[in-house]
Protein backbone atom coordinates (compact mmCIF):
# COMPACT_ATOMS: atom_id res chain seq x y z
CA UNK A 1 0.00 0.00 0.00
CA UNK A 2 1.63 3.18 -1.12
CA UNK A 3 -0.38 6.55 0.09
CA UNK A 4 -1.60 9.12 -2.37
CA UNK A 5 -0.57 12.78 -2.04
CA UNK A 6 -4.53 13.86 -2.40
CA UNK A 7 -3.20 17.73 -0.99
CA UNK A 8 -0.26 19.01 -0.04
CA UNK A 9 -0.95 19.87 4.62
CA UNK A 10 1.79 21.15 6.62
CA UNK A 11 2.63 18.22 9.32
CA UNK A 12 0.76 18.84 12.59
CA UNK A 13 -2.43 19.82 10.56
CA UNK A 14 -5.35 16.91 11.81
CA UNK A 15 -7.71 15.76 9.13
CA UNK A 16 -10.28 18.06 9.33
CA UNK A 17 -7.47 21.22 8.64
CA UNK A 18 -7.19 22.91 11.23
CA UNK A 19 -4.00 23.02 13.99
CA UNK A 20 -3.84 20.65 16.46
CA UNK A 21 -3.59 22.14 20.10
CA UNK A 22 -0.04 22.76 22.22
CA UNK A 23 1.27 19.62 23.09
CA UNK A 24 3.45 19.29 26.29
CA UNK A 25 4.68 15.85 24.69
CA UNK A 26 6.77 15.43 21.70
CA UNK A 27 6.59 11.88 19.71
CA UNK A 28 10.17 11.43 18.77
CA UNK A 29 10.72 7.83 17.14
CA UNK A 30 8.14 5.00 16.32
CA UNK A 31 9.56 1.30 16.29
CA UNK A 32 7.01 -1.17 14.70
CA UNK A 33 7.55 -4.84 16.00
CA UNK A 34 9.24 -7.55 13.22
CA UNK A 35 8.53 -10.76 14.12
CA UNK A 36 11.42 -12.73 13.28
CA UNK A 37 12.84 -16.17 12.98
CA UNK A 38 16.21 -15.53 14.23
CA UNK A 39 17.14 -12.47 15.83
CA UNK A 40 21.11 -12.66 15.82
CA UNK A 41 20.39 -13.24 11.70
CA UNK A 42 18.06 -10.40 11.05
CA UNK A 43 20.19 -8.12 13.76
CA UNK A 44 22.84 -9.19 10.36
CA UNK A 45 21.13 -8.12 7.56
CA UNK A 46 19.58 -4.87 9.43
CA UNK A 47 23.37 -3.83 10.29
CA UNK A 48 25.45 -5.14 7.29
CA UNK A 49 22.84 -4.44 4.07
CA UNK A 50 20.65 -1.61 5.54
CA UNK A 51 23.37 0.17 7.87
CA UNK A 52 21.13 0.03 10.73
CA UNK A 53 23.07 -0.26 14.68
CA UNK A 54 21.97 -2.38 17.62
CA UNK A 55 20.85 -0.31 19.95
CA UNK A 56 20.07 -3.04 22.35
CA UNK A 57 19.41 -7.25 22.70
CA UNK A 58 17.73 -9.16 24.99
CA UNK A 59 20.30 -11.19 26.98
CA UNK A 60 18.37 -14.68 26.26
CA UNK A 61 18.13 -13.15 22.25
CA UNK A 62 14.62 -12.82 21.99
CA UNK A 63 14.22 -9.57 20.76
CA UNK A 64 16.61 -6.55 19.73
CA UNK A 65 15.75 -3.11 18.63
CA UNK A 66 18.09 -1.51 15.48
CA UNK A 67 17.69 2.30 14.29
CA UNK A 68 19.42 4.06 11.57
CA UNK A 69 18.88 8.20 12.30
CA UNK A 70 15.32 8.16 13.89
CA UNK A 71 14.19 5.11 11.96
CA UNK A 72 13.77 2.16 14.71
CA UNK A 73 12.54 -1.05 14.35
CA UNK A 74 12.15 -4.09 17.28
CA UNK A 75 12.58 -7.52 16.31
CA UNK A 76 10.84 -10.01 17.88
CA UNK A 77 11.68 -14.02 17.80
CA UNK A 78 8.33 -15.62 16.99
CA UNK A 79 7.85 -19.25 16.74
CA UNK A 80 4.21 -19.41 15.23
CA UNK A 81 4.85 -19.80 10.95
CA UNK A 82 1.76 -18.12 11.16
CA UNK A 83 2.94 -14.69 12.64
CA UNK A 84 5.54 -14.76 10.34
CA UNK A 85 3.62 -15.68 7.18
CA UNK A 86 1.73 -12.70 8.35
CA UNK A 87 4.06 -10.63 8.16
CA UNK A 88 5.53 -11.67 4.81
CA UNK A 89 2.27 -11.15 3.18
CA UNK A 90 0.76 -8.34 5.08
CA UNK A 91 3.25 -6.21 7.18
CA UNK A 92 4.86 -3.79 5.55
CA UNK A 93 6.80 0.20 6.81
CA UNK A 94 7.11 3.24 4.31
CA UNK A 95 10.59 4.88 5.33
CA UNK A 96 11.08 8.76 4.41
CA UNK A 97 13.88 9.68 4.13
CA UNK A 98 15.51 13.18 2.51
CA UNK A 99 17.61 11.66 -0.32
CA UNK A 100 16.21 8.08 -1.83
CA UNK A 101 18.92 8.20 -4.46
CA UNK A 102 21.59 8.76 -2.05
CA UNK A 103 20.41 6.45 -0.27
CA UNK A 104 20.01 3.88 -3.06
CA UNK A 105 23.34 4.61 -4.40
CA UNK A 106 25.54 3.81 -0.63
CA UNK A 107 22.82 0.37 -0.40
CA UNK A 108 22.97 -0.86 -3.91
CA UNK A 109 26.12 -2.66 -3.70
CA UNK A 110 24.73 -4.91 -0.89
CA UNK A 111 20.98 -5.03 -2.19
CA UNK A 112 22.79 -6.60 -5.82
CA UNK A 113 23.45 -9.60 -3.39
CA UNK A 114 19.94 -10.44 -2.57
CA UNK A 115 17.81 -12.35 -4.55
CA UNK A 116 16.76 -10.24 -7.05
CA UNK A 117 12.42 -10.89 -5.53
CA UNK A 118 13.93 -8.99 -2.22
CA UNK A 119 14.66 -5.99 -4.05
CA UNK A 120 12.49 -3.54 -6.28
CA UNK A 121 15.27 -0.75 -7.96
CA UNK A 122 14.25 2.76 -7.34
CA UNK A 123 11.21 3.86 -9.57
CA UNK A 124 8.75 7.47 -9.44
CA UNK A 125 5.16 6.66 -8.27
CA UNK A 126 2.44 8.23 -10.40
CA UNK A 127 2.21 10.86 -7.52
CA UNK A 128 5.81 12.08 -7.66
CA UNK A 129 7.42 9.84 -4.90
CA UNK A 130 10.69 8.35 -6.07
CA UNK A 131 10.70 5.14 -4.07
CA UNK A 132 12.53 1.77 -3.78
CA UNK A 133 11.63 -1.48 -1.86
CA UNK A 134 13.73 -4.76 0.37
CA UNK A 135 12.31 -7.54 1.71
CA UNK A 136 14.14 -8.37 5.21
CA UNK A 137 15.06 -12.00 6.14
CA UNK A 138 11.40 -13.08 7.04
CA UNK A 139 9.73 -11.24 4.55
CA UNK A 140 8.69 -7.67 6.10
CA UNK A 141 8.51 -5.39 3.37
CA UNK A 142 10.53 -1.76 3.95
CA UNK A 143 9.33 0.59 1.31
CA UNK A 144 12.04 3.83 1.22
CA UNK A 145 10.87 6.74 -0.11
CA UNK A 146 11.22 10.47 -0.90
CA UNK A 147 8.47 12.64 0.45
CA UNK A 148 7.15 14.49 -3.10
CA UNK A 149 6.24 17.56 -1.72
CA UNK A 150 9.65 18.03 0.05
CA UNK A 151 11.76 16.63 -3.13
CA UNK A 152 14.30 19.70 -3.59
CA UNK A 153 17.58 18.11 -4.92
CA UNK A 154 16.68 15.27 -6.53
CA UNK A 155 13.48 16.46 -8.05
CA UNK A 156 14.55 16.17 -11.88
CA UNK A 157 15.70 12.56 -11.11
CA UNK A 158 15.63 10.97 -14.39
CA UNK A 159 15.43 7.58 -16.12
CA UNK A 160 12.73 6.41 -13.40
CA UNK A 161 9.69 4.16 -14.73
CA UNK A 162 6.93 5.26 -12.88
CA UNK A 163 4.29 2.20 -11.25
CA UNK A 164 2.01 2.85 -14.48
CA UNK A 165 4.64 2.01 -16.61
CA UNK A 166 5.99 -1.29 -14.62
CA UNK A 167 2.86 -2.66 -12.65
CA UNK A 168 3.12 -3.36 -8.69
CA UNK A 169 6.71 -5.14 -9.15
CA UNK A 170 6.24 -5.27 -5.59
CA UNK A 171 8.53 -7.58 -4.03
CA UNK A 172 6.86 -10.63 -2.79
Amino acid sequence: MTPDVVENRPVGDDAYGSTAPERSARFTAVAPIVPVRNVSASISFYEQVLGFALLRRNADNSAALVARDSMRLMLLRVGQRRALEATREHISAYVWVDDVAGLWEELAPRLDQLPAWRVRKPFRQPYGAVEFHVKDPDGFLLFFAEDPTLQKRNAGAAGLETERDVGSGRPN
